[in-house]
Protein backbone atom coordinates (compact mmCIF):
# COMPACT_ATOMS: atom_id res chain seq x y z
CA UNK A 1 0.00 0.00 0.00
CA UNK A 2 2.87 2.30 0.76
CA UNK A 3 4.40 1.59 -2.66
CA UNK A 4 1.04 2.17 -4.31
CA UNK A 5 0.64 5.49 -2.53
CA UNK A 6 4.20 6.51 -3.41
CA UNK A 7 3.66 5.61 -7.07
CA UNK A 8 0.57 7.79 -7.24
CA UNK A 9 2.43 10.73 -5.67
CA UNK A 10 5.36 10.40 -8.11
CA UNK A 11 2.97 10.15 -11.05
CA UNK A 12 1.35 13.45 -10.10
CA UNK A 13 4.64 15.31 -9.69
CA UNK A 14 6.10 13.91 -12.94
CA UNK A 15 2.95 14.76 -14.88
CA UNK A 16 3.09 18.34 -13.61
CA UNK A 17 6.74 18.64 -14.67
CA UNK A 18 6.02 17.20 -18.13
CA UNK A 19 3.13 19.56 -18.69
CA UNK A 20 5.14 22.62 -17.64
CA UNK A 21 8.06 21.78 -19.98
CA UNK A 22 6.33 23.16 -23.14
CA UNK A 23 5.58 26.39 -21.29
CA UNK A 24 9.25 26.75 -20.41
CA UNK A 25 10.05 26.16 -24.10
CA UNK A 26 7.64 28.94 -25.06
CA UNK A 27 9.35 31.30 -22.60
CA UNK A 28 12.66 30.44 -24.23
CA UNK A 29 11.29 31.23 -27.70
CA UNK A 30 9.93 34.56 -26.48
CA UNK A 31 13.24 35.46 -24.81
CA UNK A 32 15.17 34.56 -27.98
CA UNK A 33 12.85 36.73 -30.07
CA UNK A 34 13.22 39.66 -27.67
CA UNK A 35 17.03 39.55 -27.59
CA UNK A 36 17.16 39.00 -31.35
CA UNK A 37 15.07 42.16 -31.71
CA UNK A 38 17.51 44.13 -29.52
CA UNK A 39 20.49 42.71 -31.40
CA UNK A 40 18.93 43.78 -34.70
CA UNK A 41 18.71 47.36 -33.43
CA UNK A 42 22.33 47.33 -32.26
CA UNK A 43 23.60 45.91 -35.57
CA UNK A 44 21.65 48.32 -37.80
CA UNK A 45 22.30 51.46 -35.73
CA UNK A 46 26.01 51.81 -36.70
CA UNK A 47 25.14 51.84 -40.40
CA UNK A 48 22.64 54.60 -39.76
CA UNK A 49 25.28 56.53 -37.80
CA UNK A 50 27.81 56.32 -40.65
CA UNK A 51 25.30 57.53 -43.24
CA UNK A 52 24.34 60.43 -40.99
CA UNK A 53 28.04 61.22 -40.49
CA UNK A 54 28.47 61.42 -44.26
CA UNK A 55 25.57 63.89 -44.46
CA UNK A 56 27.10 65.99 -41.68
CA UNK A 57 30.56 65.84 -43.32
CA UNK A 58 29.10 67.03 -46.64
CA UNK A 59 27.51 70.01 -44.89
CA UNK A 60 30.77 70.69 -43.06
CA UNK A 61 32.75 70.54 -46.32
CA UNK A 62 30.29 72.92 -47.95
CA UNK A 63 30.60 75.34 -45.04
CA UNK A 64 34.44 75.29 -45.07
CA UNK A 65 34.38 75.90 -48.81
CA UNK A 66 32.11 78.92 -48.44
CA UNK A 67 34.24 80.30 -45.60
CA UNK A 68 37.38 79.74 -47.63
CA UNK A 69 35.95 81.60 -50.67
CA UNK A 70 34.62 84.43 -48.50
CA UNK A 71 38.08 84.83 -46.96
CA UNK A 72 39.63 85.14 -50.43
CA UNK A 73 37.18 87.90 -51.32
CA UNK A 74 37.84 89.77 -48.08
CA UNK A 75 41.62 89.57 -48.54
CA UNK A 76 41.42 91.62 -51.78
CA UNK A 77 40.25 94.72 -49.92
CA UNK A 78 42.49 94.47 -46.82
CA UNK A 79 45.48 96.86 -46.73
CA UNK A 80 46.67 96.23 -43.17
CA UNK A 81 49.37 93.51 -43.23
CA UNK A 82 48.47 92.19 -39.76
CA UNK A 83 44.75 91.88 -40.60
CA UNK A 84 45.69 90.36 -43.95
CA UNK A 85 47.77 87.67 -42.24
CA UNK A 86 44.90 86.84 -39.87
CA UNK A 87 42.41 86.44 -42.70
CA UNK A 88 44.94 84.46 -44.72
CA UNK A 89 45.49 82.08 -41.80
CA UNK A 90 41.73 81.58 -41.60
CA UNK A 91 41.61 80.85 -45.33
CA UNK A 92 44.37 78.24 -44.98
CA UNK A 93 42.49 76.77 -42.00
CA UNK A 94 39.34 76.35 -44.10
CA UNK A 95 41.31 74.99 -47.08
CA UNK A 96 42.94 72.35 -44.87
CA UNK A 97 39.62 71.38 -43.31
CA UNK A 98 37.96 71.20 -46.72
CA UNK A 99 40.65 68.78 -47.89
CA UNK A 100 40.33 66.82 -44.63
CA UNK A 101 36.53 66.64 -44.94
CA UNK A 102 36.78 65.39 -48.53
CA UNK A 103 39.17 62.68 -47.33
CA UNK A 104 36.78 61.74 -44.49
CA UNK A 105 33.90 61.47 -46.97
CA UNK A 106 35.84 59.04 -49.15
CA UNK A 107 36.89 57.03 -46.08
CA UNK A 108 33.37 56.81 -44.64
CA UNK A 109 31.67 55.73 -47.85
CA UNK A 110 34.44 53.21 -48.59
CA UNK A 111 34.12 51.68 -45.12
CA UNK A 112 30.36 51.60 -45.36
CA UNK A 113 30.43 49.69 -48.64
CA UNK A 114 33.09 47.24 -47.43
CA UNK A 115 31.76 46.84 -43.89
CA UNK A 116 35.01 47.83 -42.15
CA UNK A 117 33.91 50.87 -40.15
CA UNK A 118 33.65 50.77 -36.35
CA UNK A 119 31.39 52.89 -34.17
CA UNK A 120 33.10 52.78 -30.76
CA UNK A 121 31.93 51.00 -27.64
CA UNK A 122 28.23 50.37 -27.10
CA UNK A 123 27.03 48.29 -24.14
CA UNK A 124 30.67 47.27 -23.51
CA UNK A 125 31.03 45.77 -27.02
CA UNK A 126 33.00 47.11 -30.00
CA UNK A 127 30.47 47.30 -32.82
CA UNK A 128 31.40 46.73 -36.44
CA UNK A 129 29.39 48.20 -39.29
CA UNK A 130 28.34 45.24 -41.43
CA UNK A 131 28.10 45.40 -45.20
CA UNK A 132 24.44 45.58 -46.12
CA UNK A 133 22.83 42.74 -48.05
CA UNK A 134 20.12 45.08 -49.33
CA UNK A 135 20.61 45.59 -53.09
CA UNK A 136 18.77 48.92 -53.21
CA UNK A 137 20.78 50.39 -50.33
CA UNK A 138 24.04 49.24 -51.90
CA UNK A 139 23.02 50.86 -55.18
CA UNK A 140 22.31 54.14 -53.39
CA UNK A 141 25.61 53.95 -51.50
CA UNK A 142 27.50 53.29 -54.73
CA UNK A 143 25.80 56.30 -56.31
CA UNK A 144 26.76 58.38 -53.24
CA UNK A 145 30.35 57.16 -53.52
CA UNK A 146 30.45 58.15 -57.21
CA UNK A 147 29.11 61.63 -56.33
CA UNK A 148 31.72 62.04 -53.55
CA UNK A 149 34.55 60.91 -55.87
CA UNK A 150 33.35 63.33 -58.55
CA UNK A 151 33.23 66.15 -55.99
CA UNK A 152 36.72 65.32 -54.69
CA UNK A 153 38.22 65.03 -58.17
CA UNK A 154 36.76 68.40 -59.07
CA UNK A 155 37.64 70.22 -55.83
CA UNK A 156 41.07 68.94 -54.78
CA UNK A 157 43.08 70.11 -57.83
CA UNK A 158 41.54 73.59 -57.42
CA UNK A 159 42.43 74.09 -53.76
CA UNK A 160 45.68 72.16 -53.22
CA UNK A 161 48.98 73.95 -53.16
CA UNK A 162 48.74 77.55 -54.30
CA UNK A 163 45.75 76.86 -56.52
CA UNK A 164 43.40 77.96 -53.74
CA UNK A 165 44.40 81.58 -54.44
CA UNK A 166 42.52 81.55 -57.76
CA UNK A 167 39.57 79.41 -56.63
CA UNK A 168 36.10 80.66 -57.57
CA UNK A 169 32.97 79.06 -56.16
CA UNK A 170 30.54 78.51 -59.05
CA UNK A 171 27.27 76.76 -59.86
CA UNK A 172 29.18 73.55 -60.65
CA UNK A 173 30.19 73.35 -57.00
CA UNK A 174 26.61 73.79 -55.84
CA UNK A 175 25.31 71.15 -58.21
CA UNK A 176 27.90 68.59 -57.06
CA UNK A 177 27.10 69.19 -53.38
CA UNK A 178 23.37 69.01 -54.08
CA UNK A 179 23.76 65.70 -55.92
CA UNK A 180 25.93 64.21 -53.16
CA UNK A 181 23.50 65.38 -50.44
CA UNK A 182 20.57 63.99 -52.42
CA UNK A 183 22.20 60.55 -52.63
CA UNK A 184 23.20 60.73 -48.95
CA UNK A 185 19.58 61.50 -48.00
CA UNK A 186 18.34 58.64 -50.22
CA UNK A 187 20.76 56.23 -48.50
CA UNK A 188 19.68 57.54 -45.09
CA UNK A 189 16.01 57.03 -45.99
CA UNK A 190 16.71 53.47 -47.16
CA UNK A 191 18.54 52.58 -43.94
CA UNK A 192 15.54 53.84 -41.97
CA UNK A 193 13.25 51.74 -44.18
CA UNK A 194 15.37 48.61 -43.63
CA UNK A 195 15.43 49.11 -39.86
CA UNK A 196 11.68 49.71 -39.86
CA UNK A 197 11.00 46.58 -41.93
CA UNK A 198 13.22 44.34 -39.84
CA UNK A 199 12.01 45.69 -36.52
CA UNK A 200 8.42 45.26 -37.69
CA UNK A 201 9.15 41.61 -38.42
CA UNK A 202 10.90 41.21 -35.06
CA UNK A 203 7.97 42.80 -33.27
CA UNK A 204 5.57 40.43 -35.03
CA UNK A 205 7.67 37.42 -34.06
CA UNK A 206 7.88 38.71 -30.50
CA UNK A 207 4.13 39.31 -30.29
CA UNK A 208 3.36 35.93 -31.86
CA UNK A 209 5.68 34.31 -29.34
CA UNK A 210 3.85 36.07 -26.52
CA UNK A 211 0.48 34.93 -27.89
CA UNK A 212 1.85 31.40 -28.38
CA UNK A 213 3.21 31.43 -24.83
CA UNK A 214 -0.09 32.66 -23.39
CA UNK A 215 -2.16 30.08 -25.30
CA UNK A 216 0.24 27.28 -24.47
CA UNK A 217 0.29 28.27 -20.82
CA UNK A 218 -3.52 28.29 -20.64
CA UNK A 219 -3.77 24.99 -22.51
CA UNK A 220 -1.23 23.14 -20.44
CA UNK A 221 -2.39 24.70 -17.19
CA UNK A 222 -5.90 23.44 -17.95
CA UNK A 223 -4.51 20.00 -18.79
CA UNK A 224 -2.36 19.98 -15.69
CA UNK A 225 -5.28 21.06 -13.49
CA UNK A 226 -7.49 18.29 -14.86
CA UNK A 227 -4.79 15.72 -14.26
CA UNK A 228 -4.12 17.14 -10.80
CA UNK A 229 -7.83 16.98 -9.94
CA UNK A 230 -7.99 13.40 -11.18
CA UNK A 231 -4.84 12.60 -9.25
CA UNK A 232 -6.26 14.13 -6.07
CA UNK A 233 -9.51 12.25 -6.60
CA UNK A 234 -7.59 8.99 -6.99
CA UNK A 235 -5.61 9.75 -3.86
CA UNK A 236 -8.84 10.46 -2.00
CA UNK A 237 -10.26 7.12 -3.17
CA UNK A 238 -7.03 5.40 -2.20
CA UNK A 239 -7.17 7.00 1.22
CA UNK A 240 -10.81 5.95 1.64
CA UNK A 241 -9.90 2.39 0.64
CA UNK A 242 -7.06 2.44 3.14
CA UNK A 243 -9.36 3.57 5.93
CA UNK A 244 -11.92 0.91 5.06
CA UNK A 245 -9.15 -1.72 5.05
CA UNK A 246 -7.79 -0.53 8.38
CA UNK A 247 -11.23 -0.79 9.98
CA UNK A 248 -12.09 -4.17 8.46
CA UNK A 249 -12.87 -7.16 10.71
CA UNK A 250 -10.87 -9.37 8.37
CA UNK A 251 -7.09 -9.62 8.12
CA UNK A 252 -5.89 -7.75 5.01
CA UNK A 253 -2.36 -8.12 3.63
CA UNK A 254 -0.87 -6.47 0.51
CA UNK A 255 2.20 -8.12 -1.01
CA UNK A 256 4.11 -7.58 -4.24
CA UNK A 257 4.26 -10.11 -7.07
CA UNK A 258 7.15 -11.90 -5.34
CA UNK A 259 5.19 -12.38 -2.12
CA UNK A 260 7.04 -9.68 -0.15
CA UNK A 261 4.66 -8.06 2.35
CA UNK A 262 4.14 -4.33 1.80
CA UNK A 263 1.14 -3.59 4.00
CA UNK A 264 -0.95 -5.16 6.80
CA UNK A 265 -4.02 -3.72 8.47
CA UNK A 266 -4.71 -3.29 12.17
CA UNK A 267 -6.73 -6.54 12.36
CA UNK A 268 -3.62 -8.48 11.26
CA UNK A 269 -1.62 -6.88 14.09
CA UNK A 270 -4.30 -7.87 16.60
CA UNK A 271 -4.56 -11.51 15.39
CA UNK A 272 -0.87 -12.34 14.82
CA UNK A 273 0.90 -10.15 17.37
CA UNK A 274 3.27 -8.82 14.70
CA UNK A 275 3.72 -5.07 14.46
CA UNK A 276 3.65 -3.46 11.03
CA UNK A 277 7.39 -2.76 11.14
CA UNK A 278 8.22 -6.34 12.11
CA UNK A 279 6.29 -8.00 9.30
CA UNK A 280 7.07 -5.49 6.56
CA UNK A 281 9.36 -6.75 3.77
CA UNK A 282 9.03 -10.38 4.93
CA UNK A 283 7.71 -13.18 2.76
CA UNK A 284 4.12 -14.45 2.98
CA UNK A 285 5.59 -17.83 3.97
CA UNK A 286 6.03 -16.59 7.58
CA UNK A 287 2.25 -16.66 7.97
CA UNK A 288 1.65 -20.37 7.27
CA UNK A 289 3.31 -23.60 6.28
CA UNK A 290 4.09 -22.35 2.80
CA UNK A 291 0.69 -22.99 1.21
CA UNK A 292 0.19 -19.36 0.16
CA UNK A 293 3.59 -19.05 -1.47
CA UNK A 294 3.58 -22.54 -2.92
CA UNK A 295 -0.03 -22.87 -4.15
CA UNK A 296 -1.59 -19.43 -4.06
CA UNK A 297 1.08 -17.19 -5.59
CA UNK A 298 1.48 -19.17 -8.85
CA UNK A 299 -2.27 -18.87 -9.48
CA UNK A 300 -2.13 -15.18 -8.75
CA UNK A 301 0.68 -14.75 -11.32
CA UNK A 302 -1.81 -16.18 -13.83
CA UNK A 303 -4.43 -13.66 -12.58
CA UNK A 304 -6.54 -16.43 -11.04
CA UNK A 305 -8.38 -15.87 -7.79
CA UNK A 306 -7.21 -18.30 -5.08
CA UNK A 307 -9.24 -19.30 -2.02
CA UNK A 308 -8.69 -22.01 0.58
CA UNK A 309 -9.12 -22.75 4.27
CA UNK A 310 -5.61 -23.06 5.70
CA UNK A 311 -3.80 -23.26 9.00
CA UNK A 312 -1.88 -20.09 9.91
CA UNK A 313 0.44 -19.19 12.77
CA UNK A 314 0.96 -16.03 14.75
CA UNK A 315 4.16 -14.42 15.98
CA UNK A 316 4.45 -16.85 18.88
CA UNK A 317 3.88 -19.94 16.73
CA UNK A 318 0.26 -20.47 17.80
CA UNK A 319 -1.92 -21.89 15.02
CA UNK A 320 -5.28 -20.55 13.91
CA UNK A 321 -7.61 -21.48 11.04
CA UNK A 322 -8.58 -18.93 8.38
CA UNK A 323 -10.47 -18.78 5.12
CA UNK A 324 -7.81 -17.16 2.92
CA UNK A 325 -8.63 -15.43 -0.34
CA UNK A 326 -5.93 -13.99 -2.64
CA UNK A 327 -6.71 -11.60 -5.52
CA UNK A 328 -4.33 -10.11 -8.08
CA UNK A 329 -3.73 -6.35 -8.34
CA UNK A 330 -2.56 -5.42 -11.86
CA UNK A 331 -0.74 -2.32 -13.06
CA UNK A 332 -1.48 -0.15 -16.12
CA UNK A 333 0.26 -2.67 -18.37
CA UNK A 334 -2.09 -5.39 -17.07
CA UNK A 335 0.77 -7.15 -15.30
CA UNK A 336 0.45 -8.48 -11.76
CA UNK A 337 2.17 -5.96 -9.50
CA UNK A 338 0.61 -6.71 -6.09
CA UNK A 339 -1.76 -9.18 -4.50
CA UNK A 340 -4.30 -8.82 -1.74
CA UNK A 341 -4.48 -11.54 0.91
CA UNK A 342 -7.70 -11.48 2.90
CA UNK A 343 -8.14 -13.86 5.83
CA UNK A 344 -11.36 -14.53 7.72
CA UNK A 345 -10.38 -16.07 11.05
CA UNK A 346 -12.53 -19.12 11.89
Amino acid sequence: MRKLFSNWMNLGSHAGAMLMAPSILAIGIMAFSYFSWNRQMIEEAPMLDVVMEIKVELERTHMHLHEFERGLIIMRDIKDPVALDEVHDQVIFNVDHTIESLGNLNTHIGQLLSGTSSMGDVTLSHLQVKKSSDAELNWRLEALQAAIITLSDYMLPRIKGDNYQTFIYDSENDMMFDVALEFAQAADDRVHEIIGERLTMQRRVFLLSMVFFALMTVFFFTKWKKLKDRHNSSLANLYLTLQATEQSDDVVIIADSNGVIDYVNQRFVEITGYSSDEIMSQKLSVLDDGTIMGDGLPDIQLKKKWQREISCKDKHGKNYRSLTTISAIVDRSDNVAFCEVRQKVL
